[in-house]
């Protein structure tokens, strides 16, 4: 109970009802709403305001009872609103991180309803800055949402956490996440995964990402995966019609883009962008979000040319001094020749990209290991074929006396459409090829009660990254079987084991597609219900957002999350508590 003490510096929500079960002592510590499952904590952020931490159910289980990491898609539509709970969160205890993430562009009157902002359905009341004002509403780009889950994850680890009983064996938390809060949640469960012998108070052992982004630097103009062409036999100009993107909510999500990160660098932050935790980037940071090298790199102009000619004669304010010395025309000069530098770089960089290189994650020692996975995406939506393509198009013959008539071809196939580069399904696949292989290659691997052991490979590694046959079928990439060169034989005691290896690799990362998001997009969101006298009423928004789990998927999640919180327990050697 002494856990519950450890709350200097924090803001508590105070609600005008009390719960029968709590004791005296602990209800001036903090209070509940008037659902008794749900209490309301605010962290403060430093000088950057605070993040609300909403807690479903905590008071009804033990403190050794596995803990649920809640990370919603979106930020709230205005501070004091926090996200709703998911169905299949119900029975667990459940802490929801409600960070800020704002676009940092204004918009416009008619929009204040668009965009990615969650809204939702409990409010606490009382949620003022020490002026008695309310919070303001600022923009809050990137990386404030990192800093409030961050900050947020502390909280719950050093205040719910296994600090307080006996024996400290760290308590296991599950963070589930989806669409914006996918790319924190991953960021959070890559770096918080501790091995469950280290005393820490809680350790990350699974991760569920729902339709996560986790490379935005793929949006970007110059990224390789704009600039693969394919020839298909029908198509009049040689090219086959292929979108990028695919339509709906993940288009939208590349529309914000520019005004959730506000600087192009941002993108390449491993905790937004997970992929990078794994290898380097295989292109230039731009300089804008929007613009690919090749529109910077226009022919140059003749005053450029006269600005060389100049320059080659004299570069510095020096030379222009004596007669006729001219202190603004010698600056135009100098900041001509920033131009160029600066265009002479952009040069250098399109002639060659950068060239990906992996990195060994988790690093050596570090006490961090990569969580079960389990992702879940949406099938992707494909375009429609290029109306511009005649696939039906059929060559006219003119018939003359001297010439005979010939057999008119068949006609010709009209195009399939094929899945576009870039959707939720080659995020999400691109994202677990490289867990498994990082599983593969560095990580410790634990066999049955042995312990730990290191078993690294020999050779090159192999080719664990998404091709283009895994995404079109759907599924995540087969190990290769590996043998170790000290066996005799495949079928000796080695290769069964190493059979084990890759088969506990599979499980541990595993993707589920979804029906396709059809007619799904980013909408407008309602306005709340409101009760007598204006005050927010209802548990409901009026609005069904559509970017939930279907009640398939949510089945799914739940066995997936009841099968691995008993495996864990299991493995630690305690029975779960109640």
């Amino acid at each position: 109970m002494s856990r519950w003490l450890r709350l200097s510096g924090v803001r508590l929500i105070v609600r005008p009802w009390r719960s029968p079960c709590i004791s005296p002592w602990r209800t001036h510590a903090r209070f509940l709403s008037a659902n008794s499952s749900v209490e309301y904590v605010e962290v403060p952020c430093g000088s950057a305001g605070s993040v609300l931490l909403s807690l479903h159910n905590i008071s009804r289980h033990s403190p050794t009872t596995p803990l649920v990491i809640f990370i919603p898609p979106f930020s709230p539509i205005e501070s004091g609103y926090n996200a709703p709970l998911p169905r299949f969160l119900d029975d667990h205890p459940t802490a929801v991180i409600n960070y800020r993430w704002r676009p940092s562009e204004p918009r416009e009157p008619d929009e204040a309803q668009k965009g990615l902002e969650y809204h939702d359905l409990h409010k606490p009341p009382g949620r003022h800055d020490q002026g008695g004002g309310h919070w303001p509403e600022d923009p809050l780009p990137w990386p404030i949402p990192l800093h409030d889950v961050t900050i947020g994850y502390s909280w719950i680890k050093n205040n719910l956490g296994s600090g307080t009983y006996t024996p400290r064996k760290p308590r296991h938390a599950y963070v589930y996440g989806s669409y914006l809060g996918a790319s924190l949640a991953t960021g959070l469960a890559f770096t918080e995964s501790h091995f469950p012998h280290l005393l820490q108070p809680m350790t990350i052992r699974g991760l569920i990402a729902h339709n996560g982004i986790y490379n935005w630097s793929m949006f970007l103009p110059d990224h390789p995966i704009h600039e693969k062409k394919r020839k298909r036999r029908n198509s009049p100009d040689g090219l086959e019609y292929e979108p990028i993107e695919e339509p709906g909510v993940f288009t939208d999500l590349k529309h914000h883009m520019p005004a959730l990160f506000s600087e192009p660098s941002n993108l390449f932050d491993p905790f937004a962008s997970a992929c990078y935790f794994f290898h380097t980037a295989n292109l230039y940071v731009p300089e804008d979000f929007t613009t690919p090298l090749s529109d910077i790199l226009a022919s140059l102009s003749p005053e450029m040319n006269d600005a060389i000619d100049a320059l080659a004669s004299s570069t510095s304010l020096s030379a222009y001094e004596g007669d006729g010395y001219d202190h603004d025309e010698a600056e135009e000069h100098i900041e001509t020749a920033d131009e160029l530098l600066r265009k002479a770089s952009l040069f250098a960089k399109k002639q060659k990209a950068p060239r990906k290189s992996y990195f060994t994650f988790p690093p050596q020692n570090s006490g961090v290991r990569l969580p079960s996975t389990l992702l879940l995406h949406s099938a992707p939506v494909s375009h429609d074929v290029d109306p511009t393509t005649d696939t039906n198009h059929e060559p006219q013959q003119q018939n003359s006396p001297q010439s005979t008539p010939k057999k008119k071809p068949p006609p010709a196939k009209p195009l399939k459409p094929r899945p576009p580069r870039n959707s939720f399904t080659t995020q999400a696949l691109e994202l677990g090829g490289l867990m498994m292989r990082s599983m593969d290659m560095y990580e410790p691997i634990h066999i049955s009660g042995t312990g730990f052991y290191r078993s690294p490979r020999p050779g090159p590694p192999p080719d664990w990254l998404v091709n283009e046959g895994d995404a079109e079928h759907g599924g995540l990439p087969t190990p290769m079987p590996w043998v170790s060169t000290t066996c005799s034989s495949p079928n000796g005691a080695g290769g069964e084991q190493e059979r084990e290896r890759l088969r506990e690799i599979e499980r541990r990362v595993q993707s589920y597609e979804m029906r396709p998001a059809v007619g799904v997009s980013l909408p407008t969101l309602g306005r709340m219900k409101e009760g007598v006298d204006g005050e927010v009423g209802g548990h409901e928004s009026e609005v069904d957002l559509g970017l939930e789990l279907d009640e398939e998927a949510e089945q799914v999640v739940a066995e997936w999350l009841r099968e691995k919180i008993e495996e864990d327990l299991r493995r630690d050697g305690r029975g779960r508590g109640r």
